[in-house]
């Protein structure tokens, strides 16, 4: 969250803010990426780790997660993880689950093939403070 969203709320909503953010960061590192996708306008956003890639810029989410599926998944499980990834049905199918989860075959470095699980966990509700 930018400053300028920070500097917004009063004392209460920053100390909650902050503590959201807390508690996203302590979570983020047990998964080796994690993405805020808003299914509504099609975005994306890393939230970790903060380094920024290639097929990240600036794209929707559609297109970011496809090629993050063609790139990164072993050619079998391709076609399984696009049809995890598909943001036009996400929103269905997220409806009344608290988790999507699917595991796959990914190509990890050095030529090594790992079992990865890509997560999918709504937003139920405005986690962001009130503003001021």
């Amino acid at each position: 969250m930018g400053k300028d969203v920070e500097s917004s709320l009063d004392q209460s909503g920053q100390d909650q803010l902050r503590q959201h953010t807390a508690i996203i960061g302590a979570i983020s590192k047990a998964f080796s990426e994690m993405y805020f996708i808003d299914l509504q306008a099609d975005t994306i956003q890393k939230i970790a780790p903060q380094d920024r890639t290639e097929h990240e810029a600036d794209q929707a989410a559609g297109i970011t997660l496809r090629i993050l599926a063609d790139t990164r998944v072993v050619g079998a499980f391709r076609p399984i993880m696009r049809n995890f990834l598909d943001i036009d049905t996400m929103a269905g199918r997220l409806e009344h689950k608290s988790i999507l989860s699917q595991e796959y075959l990914s190509e990890a470095a050095f030529a090594r093939l790992s079992v990865s699980c890509a997560r999918f966990l709504p937003r139920r509700k405005n986690w962001l403070p009130r503003t001021a």
